[in-house]
This record gives C-alpha cells, sequence and structure tokens, in this order.
C-alpha cells in the first residue's frame, strides 16, 4: 500500500520513456544542429541571460542554458541530447499525476493515488507530447512545462499549508518557466486563477501565490526588456484578427493534435473517440457543479486556464504554422505541448465525478482505448523521426569531423559539393559541420555553403564585421545587416554567392553519399 502513491508517477514516467524510446537513435536534425553550433561553440553561458541569438524575437535563457549544458556533456552525440529530453519529458509526466493528486487530495479515499495515475498515464500516451518531446530545437516546450508544472504543485502546498516559503519556491519556479518558453505565461494564469479559487472556494486568504505568479511575470518581463529582446514578432501579426485566426486555427486543429497529426483528416473511430471523452468531461462538469465539488474547482482553475490559454499566446505564429492542412506536421504539436497537460489534468475528474458501475465502465473503456491508441501512434512517430533524421545525422557528422581536422585561414568561404543531400541538409551546412565540429577548430572562421543559400552562419566574433568576409556580401533586411554578436560567437547571413567561383581564399570538397569528405581542388 505505501508503494502506491510513488507508482503514480513512476508508472506515467516509465510509460513516457518507452514511447520515447525509438527516437533515442534519431540522430540531430537539421534545425537542431544550429542550437548545438552555438551552444558548443559558445565560452561564456551567462551569455544566454544578457544576449540573444539568431535574430530571435524571443527571450528564453533557461531553454539556452539546457542546450550550452548538454551540448558541454555531449557534444554531436545525438543519442545522449535524446536522452536528456527523454528524462525531462519521462518528468512531465511524473509531475502531472503528482499534480493530479495534490487537486484530488480530498477524492477517492481508498484510492488517493488513482487520480494522479490517470492523469499522468494520459499525458504519458499523448502523441501531441512525444510530437514535441522528441524535436531538440523545441527543448524549450518542455522545460516550460517541466518548471510550470513544479511551480503549480509548490503553489499546492503553499494553498493548503499557508507556506511561505512554498510561495517563494512556486515564483523562482514559475520564473524558470517563463524563461523557458512564453507560453508558460498560460502557467502564471493558471496559478493565478488557482489562487482566487481557493479563496472563492474557502474563504481563506492566500496571497502569496497570487503575489508569487504576479512577481514572476514582472521578474521575467524585467529581464527580457534589460536584454535587448524586442517585444513584437519576427513575420507574425500581432493584431486582433491575427489573433483570432491564429486561436480558431490552433482550436480547429486540437482534435488532429490529440491523435498526433497522423493525417490531415480523422479517421471516424478518432473522432467517436474524442466526441466520447468530450460528452464524459461535460457530464462530469454538470455533476461537479450541482454537487460543489471542491476537486471540481481545483482541477478546472488549472486545467482549463493551461488548455485555453495557449491557442491565445500562440495565436500569431500558429496563424502562419497552421495556416491549412499542410501544417499538419509533427514538429508542429509543439503548440499543444501544455495543453495535453491541462487534458490530462482534467480526465480523472471524469472517474471521481461519475460514480454509477455503468458510467465508470463507458470511462474505462473510453480511457484505455485513448491510452492505446496514443501509445502506438507515439510509438510510430518517434519510429518515423528515426527514419527520417538517423541516415543525414550520422553522415554530417562524419563530414563536420573531417573539416575541422583541417586548418584553415580566417575569412575562407567553403563550397561543399553535395549532389546526394537534401536542400534542407544544404540550407543548414554551416550550421551542421560546425555543430559536429569540436571546439577550436579553424572553420569557425570560415563560411560554409554547399550550392544554395545558407540560413545562419556561425563565426568566431572576431569575424563579425563584413570586411572579414572577401568575396561574400551579408544580407540586409530592413536597412540592417543580419548580423549578431553572442558572447565569443557571431551569426550572420550571407547574400548568396557565386558558387562557382574560385581563388585563394575559396575552398572546394566533394562529399559523396556517406559523408567523406574529398580532398580539395588547388586554389589558382
Amino acid at each position: 500500500m505505501p508503494l502506491r502513491p510513488a507508482l503514480a508517477w513512476l508508472i506515467p514516467a516509465l510509460v513516457a520513456a518507452i514511447a520515447f524510446l525509438p527516437a533515442l537513435h534519431a540522430g540531430i536534425t537539421p534545425e537542431d544542429w544550429g542550437w548545438l553550433a552555438l551552444t558548443r561553440h559558445l565560452d561564456d553561458p551567462a551569455v544566454v541571460l544578457r544576449e540573444n541569438a539568431f535574430f530571435t524575437y524571443f527571450y528564453r535563457p533557461v531553454g539556452l542554458a539546457f542546450w550550452w549544458l548538454t551540448a558541454q556533456a555531449f557534444g554531436a552525440d545525438g543519442v545522449w541530447h535524446y536522452a536528456a529530453n527523454l528524462v525531462v519529458h519521462a518528468a512531465n509526466a511524473a509531475l502531472v499525476a503528482v499534480l493530479g493528486n495534490a487537486l484530488a487530495r480530498d477524492g477517492d479515499a481508498d484510492r488517493p493515488w488513482l487520480p494522479g495515475l490517470v492523469a499522468g498515464l494520459a499525458f504519458a500516451c499523448a502523441p501531441a507530447g512525444i510530437g514535441t518531446a522528441i524535436w531538440l530545437s523545441d527543448r524549450f516546450d518542455p522545460l516550460a512545462l517541466l518548471f510550470g508544472l513544479a511551480a503549480l504543485v509548490a503553489g499546492e502546498r503553499a494553498l493548503r499549508r499557508d507556506s511561505t516559503g512554498a510561495a517563494i519556491a512556486s515564483a523562482a519556479l514559475l520564473l524558470f518557466s517563463l524563461t523557458s518558453k512564453e507560453v508558460a505565461y498560460a502557467v502564471a494564469a493558471a496559478l493565478f486563477v488557482r489562487a482566487l479559487a481557493h479563496r472563492y472556494a474557502t474563504g481563506e486568504r492566500r496571497y502569496g501565490v497570487a503575489i508569487a505568479a504576479v512577481a514572476a511575470v514582472i521578474a521575467a518581463l524585467a529581464l527580457r526588456v534589460a536584454s535587448g529582446t524586442a517585444t513584437t514578432t519576427t513575420g507574425a501579426q500581432a493584431g486582433a484578427g491575427a489573433i483570432v485566426e491564429g486561436a480558431l486555427a490552433w482550436w480547429r486543429y486540437l482534435p488532429h493534435a490529440l491523435f498526433g497529426f497522423t493525417s490531415a483528416s480523422l479517421h471516424p473511430l478518432a473522432i467517436a473517440l474524442v466526441a466520447l471523452l468530450a460528452a464524459l468531461v461535460i457530464a462530469a462538469g454538470i455533476v461537479a457543479v450541482r454537487r460543489r465539488s471542491a476537486y471540481a474547482m481545483r482541477t478546472a482553475s488549472i486545467a482549463l486556464v493551461l488548455v485555453a490559454a495557449p491557442s491565445v499566446l500562440q495565436a500569431p505564429i500558429v496563424r502562419l504554422a497552421l495556416a491549412n492542412d499542410a501544417g499538419v506536421l509533427s514538429l508542429n504539436l509543439r503548440f499543444y505541448y501544455l495543453a495535453a497537460a491541462g487534458i490530462a489534468l482534467a480526465v480523472p475528474a471524469i472517474w471521481t465525478l461519475l460514480r454509477g458501475r455503468a458510467a465508470r465502465a463507458v470511462c474505462v473503456g473510453a480511457f484505455g482505448a485513448l491510452c492505446v491508441v496514443g501509445l502506438v501512434l507515439s510509438h510510430r512517430i518517434a519510429s518515423r523521426w528515426t527514419d527520417l533524421y538517423a541516415a543525414d545525422s550520422a553522415r554530417v557528422t562524419r563530414i563536420g569531423e573531417a573539416l575541422a581536422a583541417r586548418d584553415f585561414p580566417p575569412g575562407c568561404r567553403i563550397e561543399l559539393a553535395m549532389p546526394d543531400y537534401s536542400d534542407d541538409v544544404r540550407t543548414h551546412i554551416d550550421t551542421m559541420v560546425k555543430g559536429a565540429a569540436s571546439r577550436g577548430a579553424s572553420l569557425m572562421r570560415c563560411a560554409i555553403f554547399a550550392g544554395r543559400p545558407v540560413y545562419n552562419t556561425v563565426v568566431d566574433a572576431r569575424d563579425c564585421a563584413a570586411g572579414a568576409w572577401p568575396g561574400l556580401r551579408i544580407a540586409v533586411a530592413n536597412g540592417h545587416d543580419l548580423v549578431d554578436r553572442f558572447g565569443n560567437l557571431c551569426t550572420l547571413q550571407f547574400v548568396e554567392p557565386d558558387h562557382a567561383e574560385t581563388g585563394a581564399n575559396v575552398f572546394p570538397f566533394s562529399v559523396d553519399a556517406q559523408g567523406r569528405v574529398a580532398s580539395p581542388e588547388a586554389a589558382p
């Protein structure tokens, strides 16, 4: 019996890890290499607090610090980078269970561990969760949820015990969440609403939790302003019309996200399962109102905000990413990661509030079916991810290691002939090669091309000026050169050069389908 509370969070963590396992050997994707190149060669990790990278409009020092830690520890070994993501995702499943039990503390006396177990399993099996967790470039969402859930757990302790220490811990954890990704403002709203709901339900004055939510938001905004990060988004309109359009798109694709964006159209059985779940939630809500359930009020104050708020917070970007069915890609499941936790927290309320045998039988059947389907789809998404990226990751690692072993002069241009590689690889070739290269490699003072425009070039900060690049022109946007310094590094975007051009500073190589680099041609 004493083991059950521990099993309530341990089992969801294990199930989440099992769903993730096929992606362990997926390798690093083209976009991932950019974050790896930046953080692997960064000398001072404190820079992530003061500056921003890659011309971004967001401020996410916690996510960048996590990248720096894994880059220093694991280099370009994708298995260990994925293992780190697996741990974070499994911890989120465990925390959903812990929070679920904290919210249901006066629920089923015979099974006090049940609500947490159900909530944790619902999250662990969610394809929207695994689709986000396996993408290294979006470590920001799992980290935001990790610290956000921990903040909500600490908030529950503060409300229950009137603990100042727990309220302070909640504020600190929420600040970590807010500086992981902006969607965490949904967590801040949930914590604040939870404090109001507690005051309404019990009459107790627990101002510490509300103050914690407000203080963390103020601190996060102050850090953002101090870093010089712009408050407007790049390439995304943030007007009222755009927000409404984006939010509607988010809700339109929510049922698809529950099944992992496996297709642009849902199978009739999937539609029936979603409709059944929605009906059960509505029925449970009606029963909760009639019974004046304190548990339901606690759960709703958090779960509903976690589900609804992300649709508004992410609306300008969702409007572009999910403009049509072409956006139904596993990487866009990131927009639903926090919402998956909110939905999972609401699921056990159905069991707790519907007490008839028939009703509970329907609940068990629907929940079991959703978990099985979700786990199968999650496993399929993770396996597909490995199929897509493992081969290219291994080949790019060989290219990076081969070029890093050579000596190049500052300001050089490396031209790679890579006919056997995708446009995606060739567009990210500079950061891919440099992410695979060890620190101190001379190619960090070179620009690398593969016959296409390169998305971003990462170089030593000594070469941040246009004069350091003979034969290359820095791109311009909105009247400004696309150059951005980041600690001892610099990110640039160049106008596409003539790839057939030769010269003393141009080093051509050929790369075969296995990633072997041929000796350069003699420069004239």
